[in-house]
């Protein structure tokens, strides 16, 4: 292919919509309602647009199908949140400041509306700053009785200005000499976010207010309302300290309290109640429809920033908590329950007042869990087996689920899900669009295979291009983390390399998530070791089942993904070219520099900063005599989490070696580099460079 072919054919994927979110609403008719919220990248104007459309479900010639409404795109729209009867939306949209300076925050409106109504347009000026939206803090909850509606926000910091400033009336005044002050913050993606509070919202006032009665050493996110209306749960993170990053990090200590609020919203809130008193670490609080119980997430585990997590469950009316599901250490058969493996729970997750629903990493899988709150570790599986790959439940209403599904060779789609007694029916909301590039993706085959011996196992996905070639190049790719995994789901950047010409691994080393907490735990202190020989066991038995050309390897990752990449190319020979994307080369200067520096520590096994050898030894970066693999290095400019030095490091001690090498540094962007032009660059790039050195 050439290169304005693969540019057209990446353009051509990343233009199918792709759902975020979807609320489950009654209909004035009684039927099924399915407002959802969709995404599509543009690449020619480099921005993701966001689109809503509304579903209903009806009966045509006999058979349950759903009617779609047109979309409605959402322009400068920062949130966007049907209430739970569907009758109202709020609406939040942010207006910059003409005299901002960098940093600053812009004005937020609250737009509410019922029915084709602007009702009320609310704004936070003089309130607060940024209004968190995101999948750790949370965004805007409504009261069931949709009269209230709580958020986290950044409070407007303290003014500062120049020492020669001129002074002017203001109260108060600004301080001077204080405008360039450090202030911690959350790390990557989180600038200028360091101390989120709690805010409530009173419509009828339409008043807005900062809860009194919250520890000021608390960082609050995650809210959710009682059925009660009047009582608020919520995670609180503290701020002793110093402040380490908190993306992709569930490692971080935090608790669950709750708050009472009266008929005065700004008098009348009762001292926060912490609940989770037992757990370490406690997110994603929710309460039961009938609002007699309180669910939450737990773990005890502070080392990796992700692992196995327990269901916790308080009775309300007795203050009895117990553990629903326990962690899982070692499975206790290759097809047994492997522990949960959630970040959040869905925002309304329960089926009845006594069963919830959510999705859990399996192995190399995301699947639907029902859990009964009446039983300990009583886990049903909802789909074992289907055409599908994964499942991701975005709402939960009494006896239903919306979800959605997708595969390696499948474009998501939005399906609902109804039980009646023990039996579930599954019906189509949206359609997958009617696109050519629909019918390539689906040619595409793909299996997972496992490795090792029971209960010592890993895994990878194997996925063969749908090109009419004997022996195509095989993409070797491990995923960052190194506690994350890869799942059967659809990814843009898989087809995108399947159509390309490649046939690929993405391999689940043991470290990876979903298969017990003791393969967790076994990788720390053994990186660049248990998962280097898991990455080769799997690049070797793939050859072995042929279909690919073994002179013709190449390899994709990034973070630590990008490292075990170094690792393998100084390590082995069976590379012809590698693309690492803000990789991990050097942890001894990572310790100093990272917005997370305990994860150099934890995971090599050093124990203090300054045990140089240990942390020199299983860096990539000191493996440069050996690696011999023309590079190419994908890096954002911005990245926290790994900052450019790591592969600026890299990049420079192969040149002078006189290794092919090439750089794309990427501007205004971080760890993830998720702009969509800026993906679609990196991606398309990484291609050519791997057809330069496969011909």
């Amino acid at each position: 292919m050439a290169e304005a072919e693969l540019a057209q054919l990446y353009s051509d994927l990343v233009s199918v919509p792709s759902p975020q979110s979807a609320w489950l609403l009654p209909s004035d008719a009684g039927l099924s309602r399915v407002i959802a919220k969709f995404s599509q990248a543009d690449l020619k104007n480099d921005k993701g647009r966001t689109f809503v459309t509304d579903f209903v479900r009806a009966s045509v010639d006999h058979a349950e199908t759903f009617s779609a409404s047109v979309p409605n795109e959402l322009v400068d729209v920062h949130i966007y949140l049907p209430s739970p009867s569907g009758k109202h939306v709020a609406v939040v949209r942010s207006k910059p400041n003409p005299n901002a300076k960098p940093g600053d925050s812009p004005t937020f409106f609250l737009e509410i509306w019922s029915g084709n109504r602007l009702k009320y347009n609310i704004s936070t000026a003089g309130k607060h700053a940024h209004i968190y939206n995101d999948e750790w803090f949370g965004g805007l909850e409504w009261s069931l009785d949709e009269s209230r509606l709580a958020y986290a926000a950044e409070p407007e910091p303290p003014k500062s200005a120049s020492f020669w400033a001129d002074d002017k009336p203001a109260d108060p005044q600004p301080l001077k000499g204080h405008q360039y002050d450090l202030i911690e913050d959350w790390g990557e993606t989180y600038q200028n976010k360091a101390h989120s509070r709690l805010y409530v919202v009173d419509l009828a006032s339409q008043s807005i207010v900062a809860a009194p009665g919250v520890p000021d050493n608390l960082s609050i996110g995650q809210v959710s309302w009682a059925p009660d209306s009047r009582t608020l749960a919520y995670v609180g993170w503290p701020i002793d300290g110093r402040r380490l990053g908190i993306k992709y990090c569930y490692n971080r200590r935090s608790a669950i309290y709750t708050s009472t609020i009266g008929a005065n919203i700004s008098a009348d809130i009762s001292p926060a109640v912490h609940i989770s008193r037992d757990d370490l670490i406690a997110r994603s609080p929710r309460f039961s429809p009938d609002g007699r119980r309180l669910v939450w997430l737990a773990s005890q585990e502070t080392r990796t920033h992700n692992t196995c997590c327990s269901l916790r469950m308080l009775e309300l009316e007795s203050q009895v908590t117990t553990t629903v599901v326990d962690v899982v250490d070692v499975l206790p058969s290759l097809d047994a329950f492997p522990g949960l493996f959630v970040g959040l729970l869905p925002s309304r997750c329960f089926l009845s007042a006594n069963e919830i629903v959510l999705d859990s990493q399996w192995h190399s899988r995301k699947v639907l869990l029902q859990i009964d709150l009446r039983s300990t570790n009583k886990v049903d599986r909802l789909q074992a087996e289907s055409r599908h790959g994964s499942f991701t439940a975005l709402d939960v209403r009494p006896a239903q689920v919306v979800a959605v599904t997708s595969a390696i060779n499948q474009l998501p789609q939005i399906i609902l899900g109804s039980k009646s007694g023990n039996a579930w029916t599954w019906t189509p909301v949206s359609e997958v669009a009617d696109d050519p590039i629909v019918a390539k993706v689906s040619a595409i085959k793909w299996d997972v295979v496992t490795l090792g011996v029971f209960p010592d196992i890993f895994q990878y996905i194997s996925v063969q291009t749908p090109q009419d070639v004997s022996s195509p190049p095989l993409l070797v790719s491990a995923h960052g983390g190194p506690h994350s995994a890869f799942s059967t789901d659809y990814m843009n950047s898989i087809a995108f390399m399947c159509l390309s010409g490649f046939s690929a691994i993405f391999i689940n080393y043991r470290g990876s998530l979903g298969f017990g907490k003791a393969l967790v735990d076994a990788l720390p202190g053994h990186i660049g070791e248990l998962d280097v020989n898991d990455c080769i066991q799997s690049i070797e038995h793939r050859l072995s089942a042929g279909q690919v050309d073994s002179g013709k390897i190449v390899y994709i990752g990034g973070s630590h993904g990008g490292y075990l990449g170094g690792q393998l190319c100084g390590r082995t020979s069976y590379f012809k070219a590698a693309a690492l994307r803000n990789p991990v080369t050097n942890l001894l200067s990572l310790v100093g520099s990272s917005d997370i520096p305990d994860w150099a520590l934890v995971e090599s096994g050093a124990s203090t900063r300054f045990e140089i050898e240990r942390l020199n030894i299983v860096s990539p970066i000191s493996l440069i005599g050996s690696n011999q693999t023309p590079t190419l290095f994908l890096v954002g400019d911005s990245d926290r989490r790994v900052p450019p030095s790591q592969p600026f490091d890299m990049y420079y001690a192969l040149r002078d070696r006189g290794v092919p090498t090439e750089m794309k540094l990427y501007p205004k962007t971080g760890h993830a580099i998720s702009k969509p032009e800026l993906d679609a660059d990196s991606n398309v790039n990484a291609v050519l460079w791997f057809k330069k050195y496969t011909k």
